[in-house]
C-alpha cells in the first residue's frame, strides 16, 4: 500500500508540475468566466494587503461561497495572480492523488486506481479548465477527499470524531461550491441505507451532515448584504418560467441541458469530435455510457459516489446555463471514468473470474488514454507552444482560455487578442481617470479589479434609455468595447450600440481602433450638466468614430 501511495504521489506531483507551468501567468485568462469575482473576494479577505476602495465597494455584490477566495487570500494569490493560478494547479494535483485512492477503494485494485488517476491526469477537459482562477479543482479535491473518508467510515469502526472529520470536509466542499449540497445529500442517504442499526445511524450520522448545513447557513447570515444572489434569482426564474409556461417549457430546458451535458463529456475526452460515426466519438460514447451505467448501479447499491453523480446531474439538468456546462460538469468527469472502469471490471469478473478480471482491468484505461493523449499532446500542448508572443506586457495569446477552446487557429488568436486589448484598456482607464471615479460598463467587476475604479453596471437591454440609466447610476465615465463579457455569442446585439445614445451627454476621452480603422473601444466622460438638463434629445453628432 505504501508503494501505491508513493506511485500516486509521484503521478500527482508530475501532473501538478505540468499544470503549474501551463497555468502560471500574471493576469486573468478570460473575460467570460468568474475569476474576477473570486479575486475581488480574495482581495477583500486578504490579511496581507488592503483592498482598493473600488474592490471594497464591489465585493458585497459577490455571492460565491467563501472558502476558495479565502484560500487565495491567505496564500498570497489575491495580489499575485501567478500564485492564484498555482493554487488551482495544486488543487488539480491533489485531485489526481485522491481520485487514485477513491478508484482503488471502489474497485479493490491498486493498479486500477493508478490507471484511473493516470487517465484523469491526461483528460483534455482538465487542461482546458486549468487557465481560470476558478473553484472547480479545489472543489473536486475536497469532494474526492470526502468520498475517500466516507469509504473509511464504512469499512472500519468509526467514532464520533471520525464522522465529525467527514462533516468538516463536507463543510469545506459546500463552502467552496454550492453544488456541494449534492455531495452532502449523497453521503447522508448512503449513511442511512448502509447503517445496520438505527441507534448507530441516529447517533453518528448527524456529526457528518449537520456541520456543512450549519456552517453554510452561518455564511448566508453573515455575508455582506448587497447585490442580487444569482443562485436564488436563477432558481426563482426557472420556477417562474415553469409556472407560466407549463411542464413542456421546463422539459425543453432540461432536454437542452442534458444535450449540453453530453457535449461536456465529449469535450472533456476529445475537445472536438466531428461526426458521430467517427471511431473516437463512438469510443467516447461507450466510455460515457459505461460510466453512467456504473453510476446508476452504484447508486442503487447505496454507494455515496453513485448517489452524488445522480444528484449532481439532476441539479445541472435544471440549471439555466448550458453554455457553461463544459465547466460546471467537470467534477463529474473523473467519477464517470472511475465508474466505467468499475463496471468493466465487474462484467469481466462475471465471465473470467475475480482474480483474472482484476489483473486485466487496468488495461481498460488504455481506451480513455487513447482518446485523451493525442488531444493534449497535439492540440493543447501544440497551441501552448505557439502562443508565447507577448501582445501587451504581461499577456500572451497562450494565456487566454479561449485560445484553446476555439478550433480555428485564426479565430482563436483573434479572440485572445480582443480580450487582451480589453485588459489593456482597463489599465488605460485607471491611468486616465481620477481616483474615486465611477466608470460604467457591461461588466463593472472588471472595472473594479483591473481599473481600480468603482464599477457601475450598464444594462445592454436598456441602451435606448441611456439617459435614464446614467441619471440613476451617476457614472463619471462610460467605457464601451466591441466585446460583451456576458454575451460571447452576441445575442444582445452590438455592444458598441450604446455610444450614440450616450454621446449627447458625454465627450470622448480616448478611443481604440483596429488595423482596419474600425472602432474597438472608447472611454467617454459624462457631462453632468448636460445630463441633468437633457430631456428628449436626438443623438448629437460627434467626432468620435462610429462602429
Amino acid at each position: 500500500m505504501r508503494r501505491a501511495h508513493l506511485a500516486l504521489g509521484a503521478l500527482a506531483l508530475v501532473a501538478g508540475a505540468f499544470a503549474v507551468a501551463f497555468a502560471w501567468q500574471p493576469g486573468l485568462a478570460s473575460i467570460y468566466d468568474d475569476s474576477v469575482s473570486y479575486l475581488i473576494m480574495a482581495q477583500a479577505f486578504s490579511p496581507w494587503s488592503t483592498a482598493s476602495d473600488a474592490v471594497a465597494a464591489a465585493w458585497p455584490a459577490q455571492k460565491y461561497p467563501p472558502l476558495f477566495p479565502m484560500l487565495l487570500a491567505l496564500g498570497g494569490g489575491a495580489s499575485d495572480w501567478r500564485i492564484a493560478h498555482a493554487w488551482v494547479a495544486a488543487s488539480f494535483a491533489a485531485s489526481v492523488f485522491l481520485l487514485g485512492i477513491h478508484a482503488r477503494n471502489v474497485t479493490g485494485s491498486v493498479r486500477l486506481g493508478f490507471a484511473a488517476a493516470l487517465a484523469y491526469a491526461w483528460l483534455p477537459g482538465t487542461w482546458l479548465n486549468m487557465k481560470g482562477i476558478l473553484s472547480e479543482f479545489p472543489f473536486m479535491a475536497l469532494a474526492l477527499a470526502a468520498l475517500v473518508w466516507q469509504h473509511r467510515l464504512r469499512v472500519e469502526s468509526a467514532s464520533r470524531r471520525d464522522h465529525l472529520i467527514l462533516g468538516l470536509i463536507l463543510s469545506a466542499a459546500l463552502l467552496t461550491r454550492t453544488i456541494g449540497i449534492a455531495l452532502v445529500g449523497a453521503v447522508a442517504v448512503a449513511g442511512i441505507v448502509s447503517s445496520r442499526r438505527i441507534g448507530a445511524r441516529t447517533r453518528l450520522l448527524p456529526w457528518a451532515v449537520l456541520p456543512p448545513l450549519v456552517l453554510a447557513g452561518l455564511w448566508y447570515l453573515v455575508r455582506p448584504k448587497g447585490g442580487e444572489d444569482a443562485y436564488i434569482a436563477f432558481s426563482a426564474g426557472m420556477a417562474q418560467g415553469a409556472a407560466e409556461h407549463g411542464p413542456a417549457w421546463a422539459l425543453s430546458i432540461m432536454g437542452f441541458n442534458a444535450s449540453s451535458l453530453a457535449d461536456a463529456w465529449y469535450n472533456a475526452l476529445l475537445i472536438y469530435w466531428g461526426e458521430p460515426w467517427r471511431p473516437a466519438f463512438i469510443a467516447a460514447s461507450f466510455v460515457g455510457l459505461s460510466g453512467a451505467t456504473g453510476s446508476i448501479a452504484r447508486a442503487c447499491k447505496g454507494e455515496a459516489d453513485g448517489l452524488y453523480v445522480l444528484a449532481f446531474v439532476a441539479i445541472l439538468v435544471a440549471w439555466p446555463f448550458p453554455g457553461q456546462m463544459y465547466r460546471l460538469a467537470l467534477p463529474l468527469v473523473p467519477l464517470l471514468l472511475v465508474h466505467a472502469l468499475w463496471l468493466w471490471e465487474r462484467v469481466a469478473a462475471r465471465f473470467a473470474g475475480e482474480e483474472r478480471a482484476r489483473r486485466m482491468a487496468p488495461y481498460a484505461a488504455i481506451l480513455p488514454l487513447a482518446l485523451a493523449v493525442p488531444a493534449v499532446v497535439f492540440y493543447i500542448a501544440g497551441r501552448a507552444a505557439t502562443g508565447g508572443e507577448a501582445v501587451v506586457p504581461g499577456y500572451r495569446v497562450g494565456d487566454i482560455a479561449e485560445f484553446y477552446r476555439i478550433p480555428d487557429r485564426r479565430g482563436a488568436e483573434e479572440n485572445a487578442r480582443q480580450q487582451i486589448a480589453i485588459f489593456a484598456d482597463l489599465e488605460q482607464v485607471r491611468r486616465t481617470t481620477p481616483d474615486g471615479a465611477r466608470v460604467m460598463w457591461y461588466a463593472p467587476d472588471y472595472v473594479a479589479l483591473l481599473a481600480r475604479r468603482r464599477g457601475v453596471a450598464l444594462a445592454r437591454r436598456d441602451v435606448p434609455a441611456m439617459a435614464a440609466q446614467m441619471r440613476a447610476a451617476k457614472p463619471d465615465y462610460i467605457y464601451f468595447a466591441a466585446v460583451h463579457p456576458r454575451d460571447s455569442a452576441g445575442r444582445l446585439g452590438n455592444p458598441l450600440d450604446g455610444i450614440a445614445a450616450a454621446l449627447p451627454f458625454a465627450d470622448g476621452v480616448w478611443q481604440r481602433v483596429d488595423a482596419r480603422g474600425q472602432l474597438e473601444s472608447v472611454l467617454l466622460k459624462v457631462d453632468a450638466g448636460r445630463l441633468a438638463n437633457a430631456r428628449q434629445e436626438s443623438p448629437a453628432s460627434s467626432t468620435m468614430s462610429r462602429p
